[in-house]
């Protein structure tokens, strides 16, 4: 209980300090002013000048985006300069600003070398720089905190959740969680279909020496996502080919019609040739069969386009199916090698036809006293029927 109460009072009076030092870096002048003709203000360093224009290294968003400018001197009102102890103030608020970056983690504890950095490469350079500095309670107090955890981790302790306890349990412990969360990012992916993160995730729990309940559970996650997968890329894959089909068969009607249509311009073309472009209004006729061929050659090229464009697509969400397969393999997931061994033997052609009769010319050389004794007996028959 006594260390909780001092931990406390370090934590309340390093907050006092830390309020302190924020409305004393509030107070502090940040950089050269220079006051534009149009209202405008540009805060910075002046790096140098002359006697028509002056250079200054812009500063934006509190000094963390910087932009060198050169203005006229023509357009400037006013300048404002830092002087150096108003410099040296503003390069210790600086400096102070970013050591506020390091924060201790209240949930978990960090490596040994990360609290060495922070005190030994942060804190104690900044006091060595700034001994009279209105920080220096504030920085002395987070070096105490920093130097209490640090020496719980070079004790062979670790904190989860806030609790210390033996770093072994508690890396234990925090590996336990990430993978639950990982399973519950798997489990988002999976309803998202996300197919491809759902299975990178599930293959990095499957990875891990976690517990078995977690691994059990990612391989079913896993499993579903490559069947989830498969059914949509074989439903995209049946779209494609109806799609072929109907251009085909559009194709086929658009070449028939152009058949037509050029038969019947070569006709009105002879007729006019033999009988002169006023027989029997040969003249609008033809015009007629001409916009008709056009028209069908158009469809014909249109479904050509098409049938290329659908049999690349085609080719493409094959050779994705078969990725997807492979990949599941890969991982341990012996999920389709049913369906490969079903289309082996649907590939399998069929005996031509004159396996047949080889098989039965064998058969008969091979039992040629059977073979001669049965065709006897079928044609003392035969005569028998003719008598």
């Amino acid at each position: 209980m006594s260390h909780i109460r001092i931990s406390s009072r370090i934590y309340a009076r390093w907050i006092a300090c830390l309020a302190f030092s924020t409305l004393c870096l509030a107070a502090v002048v940040r950089a050269d002013t220079v006051k534009l003709n149009d209202g405008t203000v540009v805060e910075g360093d002046i790096l140098s000048e002359d006697e028509t224009q002056l250079v200054i290294n812009a500063e934006f968003a509190s000094g963390t985006i910087t932009e060198k400018q050169t203005l006229n001197k023509s357009d400037i009102a006013q300048v404002t300069r830092l002087t150096p102890e108003q410099k040296a103030a503003r390069d210790m608020e600086r400096a102070y600003r970013k050591l506020q970056q390091y924060q201790l983690d209240p949930n978990t504890s960090g490596p040994l070398s990360y609290y060495d950095q922070a005190i030994d490469d942060v804190f104690r350079p900044f006091l060595q720089q700034y001994p009279a500095s209105p920080y220096t309670n504030a920085v002395a107090n987070m070096i105490s905190l920093w130097q209490a955890d640090r020496d719980k981790v070079a004790s062979g302790m670790g904190k989860y959740h806030g609790q210390w306890m033996n770093a072994a349990d508690a890396a234990r412990l925090v590996q336990e969680e990430a993978v639950h969360q990982e399973l519950l990012q798997c489990s988002t992916l999976l309803s998202q279909r996300q197919f491809e993160r759902t299975i990178r995730v599930c293959d990095r729990i499957r990875a891990t020496r976690s517990e078995v309940g977690p691994q059990s559970e990612a391989l079913d996650i896993e499993t579903q996502a490559y069947k989830s997968w498969m059914e949509i890329l074989r439903a995209d894959s049946q779209r494609i080919q109806d799609e072929i089909t109907l251009f085909e068969q559009r194709l086929d009607k658009a070449q028939q019609a152009r058949n037509i249509a050029k038969q019947n311009l070569d006709d009105t073309t002879h007729r006019i040739q033999a009988y002169g472009q006023g027989e029997l209004g040969t003249e609008s006729v033809l015009h007629q069969y001409t916009a008709a061929l056009e028209s069908a050659e158009a469809e014909v090229l249109r479904c050509e386009n098409e049938l290329g464009r659908d049999r690349e697509t085609q080719i493409t969400a094959e050779q994705k199916i078969a990725a997807v397969k492979m990949e599941a393999k890969n991982s341990g997931l012996d999920l389709f090698s049913d369906e490969a061994t079903a289309e082996a033997a649907a590939e399998v052609p069929p005996p031509p036809p004159g396996s047949v009769l080889d098989a039965s010319l064998a058969w008969v050389k091979k039992n040629w006293i059977f073979a001669a004794a049965g065709g006897l007996i079928g044609l003392w028959a035969f005569s028998r029927l003719f008598r």
